[in-house]
């Protein structure tokens, strides 16, 4: 009896564990940022009225949610496209001048700060989306501009400017991130 009850126990666990790290696994989108590939956590909000969908990522010595709304994202999803058209046409252009392509522009919100469960600081921003080659590879660019906190309750001097943050993604990294930022509606 003590047998059976502890290989259900065990089997529960196995059931739990699996269970659980493929439900995160579903929530998870990989970008590289400083030369490093890292796990960002797909995130979503509402805010005045409207879903907005991105990711949560540890770059720059701090915790940053970076959201895009939903015709945004389609905005993004279109950049993508366009990127992908000319790498595939080999139209990417490599060299000191011509290593960066710009495919528009974007608003966005984020959220910053040091400690994960207390993300304190806000703005509105933009990011620009492009291709960029980094060791003689390109990557999709999402590049998110520096901004001051909008916080006004948040007076301390740490973390009042978001840094210019860039994530870059490879071909697979951006169809992912674009499919699990769809918002469900659609």
């Amino acid at each position: 009896m003590l047998k059976n009850t502890r290989l259900i126990n065990f089997a529960f666990i196995l059931i739990l564990a699996f269970g659980a790290s493929q439900a995160q696994a579903q929530d998870i989108v990989h970008v590289t940022i400083d030369q490093k590939v890292r796990d960002a956590q797909v995130v979503g909000m509402e805010r005045d009225g409207q879903e907005f969908a991105g990711v949560l990522v540890y770059a720059n010595n701090a915790w940053n949610k970076i959201y895009f709304n939903k015709s945004d994202l389609q905005i993004i999803q279109q950049a993508a496209q366009n990127y992908f058209a000319d790498f595939d046409s080999m139209r990417l252009k490599k060299g000191k001048k011509n290593s960066i392509k710009k495919y528009g522009t974007v608003p966005c919100f984020v959220e910053w700060g040091s400690v994960k469960k207390t993300i304190d600081r806000f703005c509105d921003t933009r990011a620009d989306l492009g291709y960029a080659f980094v060791k003689a590879a390109p990557y999709f660019c999402v590049s998110i501009y520096p901004a001051k906190n909008q916080n006004p309750e948040q007076k301390s001097p740490a973390y009042q400017t978001l840094d210019r943050l860039t994530l870059l993604f490879t071909k697979s990294q951006i169809t992912d991130f674009c499919q699990k930022t769809t918002p469900k509606s659609e």
